[in-house]
């Protein structure tokens, strides 16, 4: 059966019947920008601002995806890239962005997040709760109003908490508008108290100096720390260092003028003895008896000869004899060194000290005297300083 048309009708069948042309809008004059970083509220923020543009501007999804490329920079572009042939809509687009860039937390990290974070002293409370509400945003089950009301009461501050009656609050609205109202009230207060604490420093103080405490100069700029500095430079330091009484280990003084250990001597002597002072080491055998010592029979390098457990020196020296029938024997310096040197009445700033191992044995029993001694021996190995300056010494 025929049907025979008209030229109008032809035309008006035609434009019924022919597909849409593809619009030619796209993301050219869009502003949303998205480089890349890794945070929920920039990802939302750029998804939310492209999709609103799409819609309001009638972008088609093969276009949207077309112009993708335009809004993505630095990594994000790199990214698109690589990815691009998987998707087909502007829904899969979006849905990848957000599982690259800000994969969905799981509850109880969302939940640590919020309460880890209390109130801080100088955040409004408005900014507080809408970054908290959006943490509860990111939960995979909503949460009810009124558990969320009673979290975020107890992370308020307390300057707030303590003005709030947590019956009359029911909504975020009555939250917002008590805790704004009480905001306002403290910073008036803040303002008020302001201008009395600044008003009671009007008047100018005068300056306090930390080395003299005077008034009216500062530590760097008194003449007194300037005079005695420049009095100490000029001054030279005396040469103490290193001197010490051997006997009682008193600074800056020689044994035989230490006024302690003179004092400790002339107590202990009878006032009508008529013998002499002996001041440290009686040698003497015919004039007074000689003081007990700790000796001990020792061998070092196959010679035998008497050592002193403790002479109270601060370090023993070998005798140039002792070290000369070592490089008899065949013993060769370790370690030669040089060391400053202090004894009773000198000081030799520069002595070669020479180190040599070699065994040594104490054989033998000793007196009930020497009984704080009965269990030592001597090492097995030993190091005997040598100073080749001993002769001159």
């Amino acid at each position: 059966m025929a049907i025979q048309l008209t030229q109008e009708q032809f035309q008006e069948f035609l434009r019924a019947h022919q597909p849409a042309a593809a619009n030619g809008k796209n993301f050219t004059h869009c502003t949303a920008r998205f480089g890349g970083t890794r945070s929920a509220p920039k990802v939302e923020e750029f998804i939310t601002t492209a999709s609103i543009y799409k819609d309001l501007e009638g972008v088609s999804d093969e276009n949207a995806l077309r112009g993708l490329p335009l809004l993505l920079t630095d990594e994000a572009s790199q990214w698109w890239n690589g990815v691009k042939h998987q998707v087909q809509t502007w829904e899969e687009a979006t849905d990848l962005i957000r599982r690259a860039y800000a994969p969905a937390k799981p509850n109880f990290r969302l939940f640590q997040e919020i309460f880890g974070m209390p109130q801080p002293e100088h955040m409004p409370i408005d900014r507080y709760i809408t970054a908290q509400r959006d943490l509860f945003a990111r939960l995979s089950r909503r949460l009810e109003e009124s558990w969320q009301i009673d979290i975020l009461f107890g992370l308020i501050r307390a300057g707030l908490r303590n003005r709030l009656k947590r019956e009359e609050i029911h909504s975020f609205d009555d939250l917002l508008t008590r805790a704004r109202a009480i905001e306002g009230v403290l910073w008036e207060e803040r303002n008020e108290a302001k201008p009395r604490n600044s008003g009671s420093n009007t008047e100018k103080t005068k300056e306090r100096c930390n080395y003299c405490r005077n008034l009216g100069h500062a530590a760097s700029e008194c003449r007194k720390r300037q005079r005695q500095e420049a009095h100490r430079r000029q001054t030279p330091a005396p040469r103490t260092s290193g001197i010490a009484c051997y006997g009682c280990n008193t600074p800056r003084v020689f044994r035989r003028n230490c006024p302690r250990c003179n004092a400790a001597a002339a107590t202990a002597t009878p006032a009508t003895t008529t013998t002499n002072s002996v001041p440290f080491c009686a040698v003497h055998p015919v004039r007074i008896k000689p003081r007990f010592r700790p000796a001990v029979n020792i061998t070092i390098a196959g010679t035998r000869g008497t050592a002193l457990l403790d002479t109270a020196a601060g370090a023993s020296v070998a005798s140039i004899s002792l070290y000369r029938h070592m490089l008899k024997t065949g013993h060769k310096t370790m370690m030669e060194t040089s060391t400053p040197l202090s004894l009773t009445d000198k000081e030799i700033p520069s002595a070669c000290q020479r180190s040599i191992r070699t065994s040594s044995s104490a054989p033998g029993r000793y007196p009930p005297r020497l009984s704080p001694y009965r269990k030592m021996r001597a090492p097995k190995h030993s190091s005997v300083p040598i100073l080749s300056r001993m002769q001159a010494l």
